[in-house]
């Protein structure tokens, strides 16, 4: 789970979707925002560019239509 720069994504989509991967502080502050279509079933997103970010815990929350995923992150 720790990253440094990239992130990747596993997402079982249940129908064609644009995705919202949002980065949150853990008083719920959303910190980056980026989106990324994704097709029905199996998808692997690799969101990148996140050098900047400082070291810590976050919560990565994706949105796709009507599910919603929400996993704790650590950067290192």
């Amino acid at each position: 789970n720790p990253f440094i720069t990239d992130i990747k994504v596993a997402i079982n989509a249940t129908a064609d979707a644009n995705a919202r991967f949002s980065i949150l502080s853990f008083d719920g502050k959303e910190i980056i925002r980026r989106n990324a279509d994704v097709q029905k079933g199996e998808n692997v997103i690799v969101l990148n560019n996140f050098g900047t970010l400082p070291k810590g815990n976050y919560i990565l929350e994706v949105i796709t239509g009507s599910e919603k995923l929400i996993r704790k992150i650590v950067k290192n």
